[in-house]
């Protein structure tokens, strides 16, 4: 097993965290432009399409990205052997799931129920082998310690996809031309990607299946396989649930909501890497700093969730009809949504505290439980309320997700909760005075200076009330410029 130098692994860091991050804001921006031009409806069945072949997608990998990244860090001669077998395994797996996926589409088409048009299914289900597939180049990478190439690749998959798809929309708007352009960038990305395999590992791409393989692989994958099934089923449930129950418009309002919430989810992930090794290493080590790193990163990270929520549930009338007014009933299920932002937040922390302290077991029994909740409670409410139903569902899921994370993180270390409570308390007062001062200029001034300002009062009102310091900036900063374990030394807990 090779063990890369500590600046090493910051580079790694660095260059995946730079590159989900532009990821996702190119993501977001295309979004925003695939709803505005489309409307309610072409971006419902595109959202409906690749939210149904998401879930399917993961029965493609079923956990074997993952045990590729780890066996591949602890033997790397192993590289051909698992490459030739996985890629054996998944050829059989994606005709298998593929047709699936189409028998589910004439399923539906057959009791009447609504679904996504066969032809955007077709596509999404195309983008979904392919990303499967270079879902396994990416994991050689990952277990050969090397995340340059899928940093580049990340990167430049967003810019083509956005370059093509606004280029193709502006003189062909339809869902269709949106899942064409993704289809044309993931057959780009895996064509680069099988390029600096071969060129840079010197692997083969050659199909094989050996007996003894694929019964480890069999064993290793399978913890693995139920907790991305879980995820998956609980991210992309709600839009399908729409889709079959209340038709492509209501799924089309409601991804409005969920993908501004949603693209945010960069900043506590990337975050969270940046002090995982850190935990790991106190849990080992150090216990009685883990309880403190774990109290810093929930701070931290209601800091910045708080006034992200607050901003977009006061300012929803205006984002959505930036949007076209096909989206103005979309205002209540974003009020609806944002304040979730908080608790998805905070439970980045909770869940990496779990998996960082050996407790994964614990983890994928709360995704399943929650996504059990989700899925009763938009079976419940999405027939009586349509979209508003699936963003209280989303909403009350993640309180309950988040009251059990804290219940199982006081299993694993005793930490003190009063501290957060406290934070808890002077946040609220200064988004509080935030949200008093975007309400009151929003009439008399533009929109980027009323968030400018407000933002300046909130930060300015946290440094006087001594919630927040410049200790706290630069440990915050020291973070992503070193992400060490080193780095990861914990700043005062602030006075209170």
């Amino acid at each position: 097993m090779s063990v890369l130098p500590p600046e090493n692994i910051a580079k790694n860091t660095t260059y995946l965290t730079v590159a989900l991050v532009v990821q996702k804001i190119l993501s977001f921006f295309f979004f925003l432009f695939i709803a505005r031009t489309l409307g309610n409806e072409g971006t419902g069945e595109y959202v409906a399409a690749f939210s149904l072949a998401s879930i399917f997608g993961v029965f493609i990998d079923l956990g074997l990205g993952q045990v590729l990244i780890r066996e591949l860090a602890r033997r790397r001669e192993k590289s051909a052997d698992y490459l030739s077998n996985i890629l054996t395994i998944k050829l059989f797996l994606s005709m298998v799931v593929f047709a699936a996926l189409l028998s589910v589409i004439y399923v539906l088409q057959w009791f009447g129920q609504g679904h996504p048009p066969l032809s955007l299914v077709i596509l999404a289900g195309a983008v979904m082998i392919i990303d499967s597939f270079a879902l396994t180049a990416t994991s050689i990478f990952r277990g050969w310690q090397n995340l340059w190439f899928e940093s580049v690749v990340i990167v430049l998959n967003k810019i083509f996809i956005l370059s093509l798809g606004v280029i193709l929309l502006y003189f062909w708007p339809s869902s269709f031309i949106v899942a064409l352009s993704i289809l044309i960038g993931s057959i780009m990305s895996i064509l680069i990607l099988f390029y600096f395999i071969k060129w840079r590992l010197h692997l083969s791409w050659r199909l094989r299946l050996t007996r003894d393989i694929v019964i480890e692989l069999k064993r290793l994958a399978l913890p693995f396989a139920l907790a991305n099934i879980f995820a998956a089923v609980y991210a992309y449930s709600d839009s399908v649930l729409l889709s079959i129950l209340q038709g492509n418009q209501a799924v089309g309002l409601y991804s409005v909501a969920a993908k501004t919430m949603n693209a945010f989810q960069f900043i506590p992930s990337a975050f969270m890497a940046a002090v995982f090794p850190a935990m790991s290493s106190y849990y080992r080590n150090t216990p009685q700093k883990l309880g403190q790193l774990l109290e810093q990163s929930l701070r931290y990270l209601l800091i910045i969730s708080a006034p992200l929520a607050v901003g977009l549930f006061i300012l929803a009338d205006e984002f959505v009809m930036s949007l076209g007014t096909d989206y103005q009933s979309a205002a209540l299920a974003v009020r609806i949504l944002m304040p979730s932002l908080i608790f998805v937040f905070l439970s980045f922390p909770l869940g990496s505290l779990l998996n960082a302290s050996n407790h994964q077991h614990w983890q994928t029994a709360l995704i399943g439980f929650s996504m059990a909740v989700n899925v009763g409670l938009n079976l419940v409410l999405i027939p009586r309320f349509s979209y508003f139903g699936a963003s209280w569902s989303w909403f009350a899921t993640n309180v309950v997700a988040l009251m059990i994370g804290f219940w199982l993180a006081r299993r694993v270390i005793d930490y003190q909760f009063w501290p957060f409570c406290v934070s808890l308390g002077k946040v609220i007062l200064s988004v509080g005075l935030m949200a008093w001062f975007t309400i009151m200029t929003r009439p008399l001034l533009p929109l980027v200076p009323v968030v400018l300002f407000s933002g300046l009062i909130y930060l300015i009102i946290l440094l006087i009330l001594r919630e927040l310091t410049f200790v706290d900036i630069k440990y915050f900063v020291n973070l992503f410029r070193k992400p060490t374990v080193a780095d990861a030394v914990l700043p005062p807990l602030t006075e209170v």
